[in-house]
């Protein structure tokens, strides 16, 4: 089946972005153009291409992308914004989007990105987690309340990781599938013990498929972790 004109110009844009992630010398003024694209997929990937040439040029198109109507755009551009930025004014902007961001989802990964260019442009723990600290109170959503959780714990407030764990009885698959995932991120020499007996129970009584398997992973990095602690003991 022949593809339309449209898919063949869609088709074109991507891959032009598909080569500048794989490392072609960027055209600015081309992934300007894509970033207002009227097809979602594209503005997205364009977040994604550009963090893959990240200058003071490419956070300026991120920032803008950082507006879009389309919270999948948004979310990739913030993600990269906190992989690769170390600007005042992107963490100022990025801490609004903490707050005031229609989407549960973009919230979370503003949460994360703020920690990120926070921690690169040297703020004080302590004012890092006032800020986060505040936020949580006023965040009503639980799938970004354990995006908060997940990066207090690794700020030092261990009490946190009790927090996570409570995330076992959220009603909805998706939850629990995205806390076993933020337990994967934060396993250690330190907490891998307590959180593969934490993994083991719960496999006990999970029936979901997705969210077992996801289990089954965290586990399997448990173990790794606690076997490097061993040989390193060793040596």
């Amino acid at each position: 089946m022949e593809e339309t004109e449209f898919e063949l110009e869609l088709n074109k844009k991507l891959d032009y972005l598909f080569e500048v992630e794989a490392g072609k010398v960027p055209d600015f003024e081309r992934l300007e153009l894509y970033a207002s694209d009227p097809f979602g997929l594209v503005r997205a990937e364009t977040a994604t291409a550009l963090g893959d040439c990240f200058n003071e040029q490419a956070e300026k198109i991120l920032l803008k992308l950082a507006h879009d109507k389309y919270w999948l755009v948004r979310a990739e551009a913030v993600d990269v914004l906190g992989q690769k930025s170390f600007s005042l004014q992107v963490l100022k902007k990025i801490k609004r989007m903490t707050q005031k961001d229609r989407s549960m989802v973009v919230r979370a990964y503003a949460v994360l990105s703020f920690y990120d260019v926070a921690a690169a442009l040297q703020m004080r723990k302590t004012e890092i987690l006032s800020i986060l600290e505040k936020g949580l109170e006023n965040e009503r959503s639980n799938y970004v309340r354990y995006q908060y959780y997940r990066v207090m714990y690794e700020l030092g407030e261990k009490e946190y990781l009790n927090e996570l764990f409570k995330g076992r009885y959220e009603k909805t698959y998706t939850s629990r599938c995205s806390v076993s995932g933020k337990l994967f991120e934060i396993v250690n020499q330190e907490n891998a013990e307590e959180i593969k007996a934490f993994a083991i129970d719960w496999l006990k009584e999970e029936g979901k498929r997705s969210v077992r398997s996801g289990l089954e992973e965290l586990l399997e990095r448990c173990k790794t972790v606690i076997a490097e602690s061993l040989t390193n003991k060793r040596l």
